[in-house]
């Protein structure tokens, strides 16, 4: 593509207490090898430094607009975004990751030459001893039916990040796709990942790490937020039984895709809360879930953990507790 037929990105960034991290973040997204990019910090409250940090290293960049909004979570941030961006396309980086210089760039003419509504990439893992990471392998592009992608998100074999995802902003407009604002750091992304696949016909993939997702040391899924997953539990239930209504004929392994993505996702619930939280706790969430209809739902799924751990579930929740949490 020529200079004059790129099209605009929008780089949403909701920043809240990343001052640690926020100047290195913001430095990942103007190093990119593609130049027509907005920036759009989303400040959502934040406590510390980051928006100072911003102003005073990143003066002088015309790119970068910092918008205020009081802190009403990273959905309601990211969705503040979305009403002020300008691009064609659109994708969101939590603030205290990096993005490889060539992210946008393989995105972006993916999604032009195949007039792809969203295309995403790998991620890799990083620490803040190193967080560049060092896996920047370049692999093959897949361009994928929308139930292909699905199944991905189902058997998260490799799992999907939401902010390595590129969409086309038109698509989300349209299709009224935005992030669900009741969900507090908790199950957003995976309830708007469903939502989004779900719409389009075909996705573009990039085999190539160029997302770097900070490991933190500190967890989102603590004792005082169980009520989060909860709140996650009752609003991915609306979400995907919204979508077996609409789409009717979208089935696998025996059963609807939307069902096993519900129990699929509180499996993963699940574990975060056995992983962060006593057991009194975690008898909560489990008693949310009906094992035995779990049971039937995963009976012709692939992975043989997932079936072990349902029926654990109906023998004894405690022991189900206990494999989870070591696990």
């Amino acid at each position: 593509m020529s200079c004059v037929e790129k099209p605009l990105v929008s780089v949403i960034v909701p920043v809240y207490n990343v001052e640690k991290y926020i100047e290195l973040s913001i430095k990942s997204i103007l190093n990119q090898d593609y130049n027509n990019i907005e920036i759009i910090i989303v400040n959502d409250g934040t406590q510390d430094k980051s928006i100072e940090i911003i102003q005073q290293n990143f003066m002088e960049e015309k790119r970068i607009k910092i918008i205020e909004e009081k802190n009403c979570g990273l959905a309601a941030a990211r969705n503040f975004g979305l009403r002020c961006c300008r691009g064609d396309y659109v994708c969101f980086l939590d603030s205290d990751d990096l993005i490889a210089a060539n992210h946008l760039s393989e995105l972006v003419n993916l999604a032009v030459r195949n007039d792809l509504d969203i295309v995403y990439s790998g991620f890799e893992a990083t620490y803040e001893v190193n967080r560049f990471g060092k896996d920047l392998h370049k692999g093959i592009i897949t361009i994928c039916q929308s139930e292909y992608a699905l199944k991905k998100l189902l058997l998260r074999k490799p799992p999907v990040h939401c902010c390595t995802l590129l969409f086309k902003f038109q698509y989300l407009k349209e299709n009224l796709l935005e992030f669900n604002e009741l969900l507090k750091r908790y199950g957003e992304d995976a309830e708007f990942m469903w939502r989004a696949f779900s719409y389009t016909e075909k996705i573009g993939i990039i085999d190539q790490n160029s997302y770097k997702y900070l490991m933190r040391s500190n967890s989102i899924m603590k004792s005082d937020n169980l009520e989060k997953g909860i709140i996650f539990e009752k609003e991915f239930k609306k979400t995907t039984d919204d979508l077996k209504n609409k789409f009717t004929n979208r089935k696998m392994y025996g059963c609807d895709i939307y069902t096993l993505a519900y129990f699929r996702n509180m499996l993963g619930w699940l574990h975060s809360t056995a992983k962060n939280t006593k057991y009194k706790d975690f008898k909560r969430a489990a008693e949310k879930l009906d094992f035995k209809e779990m049971n039937k739902v995963f009976k012709k799924f692939p992975d043989k953990k997932i079936k072990l751990l349902v029926k654990l579930g109906i023998i004894s929740p405690k022991t189900l507790y206990h494999v989870l949490k070591y696990v």
